[in-house]
């Protein structure tokens, strides 16, 4: 944001923003005077104004219809975009303290219960190397593929004692 004011107070100085606004007055001369065409307002704009950069058709109604709405040329860039999140001691505490009572929490559900970003919690588990471990759902993985394991082994020991002996087992 400091930045942003910093840039428009630099442009209001030098005389630019003078600039980009008569830009910004000038389409939407053309504009009307093409009857709301895009496409032939940047080929009018083009020929009267040929040292210029020439916007795209877009642009053309983008401006008037910003002009409309908010009665300003420029696009607002204040308050846009997500609101990012400062990471302080008090939350990365309560982090901790949600670890240390149950390790098996994920991070997901850490950031839903506290309103913040998984990877804030994820940030803040690594920084002071701690991790959320699942060791129910891992063993229950490992289970399970022993038990496949099995039941295929069981399946191969079947078949070839049947082709030995002849004899089924069940």
């Amino acid at each position: 944001m400091k930045q942003l004011v910093a840039k428009i107070n630099t442009l209001k100085t030098t005389g630019k923003l003078r600039a980009i606004n008569e830009e910004y007055t000038d389409m939407i001369l053309v504009y009307g005077f093409c009857e709301g065409n895009g496409r032939l307002s940047v080929r009018v704009y083009g020929e009267r104004f040929p040292n210029r950069r020439l916007p795209n058709h877009t642009t053309f109604t983008a401006v008037v219809r910003r002009l409309r709405e908010t009665g300003r040329f420029a696009a607002r860039t204040a308050d846009y975009g997500r609101n990012r999140f400062v990471r302080t001691a008090d939350v990365e505490e309560e982090i901790l303290a949600r670890v240390e009572a149950d390790p098996e929490l994920r991070t997901r559900r850490i950031g839903a219960e506290m309103e913040i970003s998984k990877d804030v919690v994820h940030r803040t588990l690594k920084e002071h190397r701690k991790a959320v471990y699942s060791v129910s759902s891992r063993f229950e993985l490992l289970m399970g593929a022993l038990q496949g394991i099995v039941y295929y082994s069981l399946q191969l020991l079947q078949e070839s004692f049947y082709s030995v002996v002849g004899v089924r087992i069940r």
